[in-house]
Order: structure tokens, then sequence, then C-alpha cells
């Protein structure tokens, strides 16, 4: 009888184990299913937490539309597809018959477009050499040009005199006032060609005493005047007038309602740079609207240039498009702050450089990541008539906040070139595109 007992006891033990077993499984199943929801709802939080909407795909005529209506950045990426963007917020612009100056270094596909799409407007180029920043200005609009470079030449107020005095002889003969004539001015001859036209009354005496006033007050810088001239002549050399009374330049573009694209050549013509800088300055006081683009223009070593696009206008928009700011910038954080806090579209593209990425990275900023991490122990029993051992496990779930890169610096490095993060500030959104040809 015992014997029996003892054998339906073990029966019944061994349908209690199976059970559970069957319960551990089920339990093991529900924990699975309940880890698997968690870190699907922990991914989502992280994705809405980061802000990125994600694989976007868009055709490339559709993007920075309005990249010449507010200030904005592009950075990265090659030439072509830059160029592409800027035709597009060009296109879109100029149907408003708003002026637009575009500087820039031998954009070629720049200067086709604008040939072959927008009539009216003005390119100047080594094969339009039409420029001059001198021609039909006043003399004080003259002055002040050439007075901004006064740290770079030691200008002073003997500077000023000795230009009064040159523009007040240039002006006997109505002769244009020109980069050229300037170059060319007969330093060393003119108080005798001065008492030349006094002595045939060409001039009053009057007249040519206040031209040799302010000449003879300036006479110790008529040296700078000259390096001046020439190195501005020498930087300008493939765009400036070479013809009598023809000559074009950005105020002239604005003043007139037209877009005028001007090939500085190189980012090393620091001086042609600062005088259309010079140009731009005098339209923003004079209340002109404008936009002004600035095409793979470095920013470095140029205060005028920095200066003039650290600031905020009413009047004026400000589109700036490089290989790669941060090292347009030389590496100053402050200044590519500024400007992306001036901007109202920002698109970055792939980088080559790591400190670049790194930076971009920065200045797009953080988000609040929610990690997990799991604790386990395992162990196992058996006693009694048991016919299988009994399996204990503790498991606990570690969550921990912390601050991660909403675009990592690998992430800039490795996009495609079709690849692209646009923000905009009036949604605060930012995508991460594919463009489409």
């Amino acid at each position: 009888m015992s014997c029996i007992m003892n054998v339906f006891i073990m029966v019944m033990r061994l349908i209690l184990q199976i059970f559970i077993a069957i319960w551990n499984c089920v339990v093991s199943g529900i924990n699975a299913i309940i880890r698997l929801v968690n870190k699907k709802l922990i991914e989502r939080n992280n994705s809405i937490n980061r802000g990125v909407v994600e694989d976007k795909k868009a055709q490339v005529d559709a993007i920075y539309l309005n990249g010449c209506m507010h200030n904005s950045i592009v950075s990265g990426g090659d030439q072509s597809l830059r160029s592409s963007l800027l035709q597009n917020a060009i296109e879109n612009y100029s149907r408003q018959r708003m002026p637009i100056i575009i500087i820039h270094q031998s954009d070629r596909q720049i200067e086709n477009y604008l040939s072959s799409n927008i009539s009216d407007s003005v390119v100047i180029n080594s094969i339009n050499s039409i420029f001059d920043p001198f021609i039909n200005r006043s003399t004080d609009e003259i002055i002040k040009i050439i007075m901004d470079s006064k740290k770079e030449y030691g200008f002073t107020e003997k500077t000023r005199s000795a230009l009064k005095g040159i523009l007040k002889f240039a002006n006997l003969n109505s002769t244009p006032i020109q980069l050229p004539f300037l170059n060319n001015c007969p330093y060393s001859s003119l108080f005798d060609r001065i008492d030349m036209l006094a002595e045939n009354e060409t001039i009053s005496s009057n007249v040519a005493d206040d031209i040799k006033y302010h000449l003879s007050r300036g006479q110790e810088d008529f040296d700078k005047l000259e390096a001046y001239f020439f190195d501005l002549l020498s930087e300008g050399n493939g765009i400036t007038s070479r013809k009598k009374g023809v000559g074009y330049d950005a105020i002239k573009a604005v003043t007139n309602g037209r877009i005028v694209s001007i090939d500085i050549g190189s980012n090393a013509n620091h001086l042609l740079l600062s005088v259309i800088v010079s140009q731009i300055d005098m339209l923003l006081k004079n209340r002109e609207y404008f936009t002004l683009v600035l095409d793979d223009i470095t920013i470095e070593n140029n205060p005028s240039l920095i200066q003039l696009i650290s600031g905020i206008y009413d009047n004026c928009h400000i589109a700036i498009l490089s290989s790669d700011l941060f090292a347009s910038v030389n590496g100053n954080d402050k200044l590519m702050y500024t400007l992306l806090g001036n901007s109202c579209e920002n698109i970055v593209m792939q980088h080559g450089s790591n400190i670049s990425a790194d930076a971009w990275s920065k200045a797009i900023g953080y988000y609040e990541k929610i990690e997990t991490s799991t604790n386990s122990s395992y162990g196992k029993s058996r006693g009694g008539l048991s016919l299988f051992p009994t399996y204990n496990s503790n498991e606990g779930i570690n969550y921990s906040v912390k601050q991660d890169a909403i675009v990592k610096p690998e992430q800039i490095l490795r996009m495609q070139l079709n690849e692209m993060y646009v923000y905009d500030k009036k949604s605060n959104s930012l995508s991460h595109k594919t463009i489409l040809y």
C-alpha cells in the first residue's frame, strides 16, 4: 500500500513540476514581451527627444527655396550641389524683383545660370570686366571706401586731405573717377599741373589754392595711396573696367534692382573684398533692401566682413554657402555660433574634417537619451523526491539618462553626397533628407 502511495506522490509531483515548468516558461515569455515593449517605448521616446525627422526624400529643386528670403547657412557637400541649392534660392527670390549681390570665387555654375535664366542680371568676371567701385560715386563716398582700409594702410586725416585734393583735381576736367585713373595719378607733378591751369586761367587762383592746400596737407601720405591703388588694381585686375566711363558695382546693382555676381578670383584678395564690403555698408546705411550671398568666401582675416555678417538687419538678408563654415571662420566658435544664431535656415552636409564635424555636432546640440542595463542572477536547487531541479532567476533593469549628440560627428563624416540635415528655425525642426536628382 505504501509503495502505491509513493508512486502516486511521485506522479503528482511530476505533474506539478511540469505545470511549474510551463508556468515559468509563460512568465519568461511575458517578461520577454514586456522587455521588448519597454525597449520599443524607450527607443520611441529617445527618437522623440532627439527630434530629427529621418529619411525624408526630396527633389533637389525643392530644397533651399527661401535661402535668399532670410539669413541662411549651407555648409559642406560639393560645390555643384551647393550651387544648385543657390540657384533655387535665386530663382524664387528673383520673382519678387529684389536685388541680390553674389560674391564668389569662380563659381561658373552660378554665372551660367544667371546668364541663361535671369535676363537682367549682371555677371562681373574676367570675360565681362566692368567692375569699378569709384565711378559715379560722390567724393564723400569714394573717400569713405578708401578710408575704410585705414588700419591696413595706416591712413590718417592727412590721407583724407590728400584724397580731397586729388578728387578736386580730377573733377576739373570732368574726368570719370575710376580705379585705373587713381592708380595712374601723377602725384609728383600735381602741383605743377595745377599751377599751369591757373596760369592759363583754366581755373581761378582761389580754386588752385584750395586744391594745393588739401594736397599739401596730405602730401606725406601719397605713397600710402599709391600702394593702396596699386594693390586694389592688382587684386581686381581680372574684373576691373579699363574703358573710360564704363563701370559697374554693387551699389549700382542694388539701386537698379538687379542681381549682380562678382567673381573676386581668390579668397586671398582681401582688399578687393573689403572694398565691396564697404559699398555694402553704404547700402545698409542708405536703407536699401537686398540680399547678400557669400558663395564659398573665406571669412577669416577680414575684420570688415566679419563685422558686416555678424549683424542683424531688417533691410538685408545674408546667405552664406561654404564648403566648410567652421574652417572658413578659422575655428572661431563664437563667430560661428553668432552666424548660426542669426540664421533662420541651416543646412549641413558631408564634411571631411573631423574637427569641423565635431564642431557642427556640438552646434546642432544634445538631447536626453534614456539608456537601460540589465542585472541578472540564476540558480537551481533540488530537494525531496523531485525529479527535476528547481530553477530561479532574478532580473533587474536599471534606467539612466545621459546627454547624447543629436547628430554625431561620425554621422556628418559618413554622410553621402546627397544627404543633408536641414534646420528650420521657424518650425524649430531638424530633418535628415536624402536628395533625389
